[in-house]
């Protein structure tokens, strides 16, 4: 589910939207006064969404891509995917807008020993990573198995999740597929680990799984919640807080890993430079542009999907509408700022 702000956000952006349309369609505008009065609050709610606009991208965290090498033992990952393929729930359909070939861990009871795995290791590495507050809880909204194969589902394109923080954890041996791995917009390269590796990233920080070219790759993806998932900071968000973590409105990224020998412990065939892990910004202007780019593909896709008569669940619905305040309100902050 999203999170209360998130649907507080929706709420606020639609109610805006209505009496924005109703006042349009009421007044009359022949006169003059009531003109003046209706341009004077159109660029008074102008200003304030540029400023917090300006707030989201001078608060908002650097995004840092943690690869943590060890997780999980090679004998836990291959059992976990033995597991997986004997139970064979695989649907295709379970997430609204960006599908996979998957299953929630919730399925299949043999599988209880992986969610208390990931209780007891990735959170606590998600908590000190990322500097999340000792006072807001961490929980795992969905976690669940994906399955790329170069037959079926190879890959999926560049998205955010719904939460705050995300994880993806490699249960494949790296010589059984070739190509896949996760690669993240405002990095170059594409990153692929070892069996039992973790990569963590600020879930909304945009990402997409490449394309499987061969053989098999099982993943095990988890969405954290931090808190109540705040979307927005006004100015007074305390350090650790969700509202700076997620990733949405960042500029800059860095690769965090720990080194062997010169090179990036947990990477498949150390073949990622050290370099990544210097960090890495673009432009307020870039971002936006991207930004903007990514929200309208979302929009017409989420569109697309409902004129053709699937169905698709409340949080896509509000996704949606998100998308279009968003990308809205990036509109008019990039004419502005331009």
């Amino acid at each position: 589910m999203l999170s209360a702000s998130v649907g507080a956000s929706v709420a606020a952006s639609t109610a805006a939207f209505l009496v924005a349309a109703t006042l349009a369609a009421t007044v009359d505008c022949s006169d003059v006064g009531t003109m003046r009065f209706l341009l004077a609050t159109g660029y008074a709610i102008m200003a304030l969404s540029m400023v917090v606009m300006w707030l989201q991208y001078a608060r908002q965290s650097a995004a840092r891509v943690h690869v943590q090498p060890s997780i999980f033992t090679a004998a836990e990952c291959a059992s976990a995917v033995r597991i997986a393929e004997r139970a064979d729930v695989w649907v295709e359909k379970r997430h609204d807008l960006y599908p996979t070939d998957d299953f929630s861990v919730d399925d299949v009871p043999e599988l209880a020993n992986v969610s208390r795995a990931v209780d007891a290791r990735v959170l606590p590495f998600l908590r000190e990573a990322f500097g999340v507050r000792d006072d807001l809880e961490l929980r795992v909204d969905d976690l669940f198995f994906i399955r790329y194969t170069a037959a079926g589902q190879s890959g999926l394109k560049m998205h955010g999740d719904s939460t705050t923080l995300s994880f993806s954890l490699a249960l494949s041996e790296s010589h059984a597929y070739t190509g896949g791995g996760i690669q993240f917009e405002l990095l170059e390269e594409t990153i692929r680990v070892t069996q039992g590796t973790v990569v963590m990233h600020p879930s909304k920080l945009q990402h997409k799984g490449a394309d499987v070219l061969s053989g098999t790759r099982y993943v095990l993806v988890g969405f954290v919640s931090v808190g109540d998932d705040e979307l927005l900071t006004y100015g007074t968000s305390e350090p650790g807080s969700a509202e700076l973590l997620h990733g949405m409105w960042a500029t800059c990224v860095q690769v965090m890993a720990p080194r062997e020998e010169g090179r990036l412990a947990g990477v498949a065939g150390g073949d990622l430079p050290t370099s990544m892990t210097e960090e890495r910004c673009i432009s307020v202007r870039e971002a936006l542009a991207r930004q903007l780019f990514v929200k309208a593909g979302a929009l017409k896709e989420g569109l697309t999907s409902a004129a053709s008569g699937e169905g698709m669940g409340d949080d896509a619905y509000q996704l949606l509408v998100l998308n279009a305040c968003l990308l809205l309100g990036s509109i008019v902050f990039l004419r502005m700022v331009g």
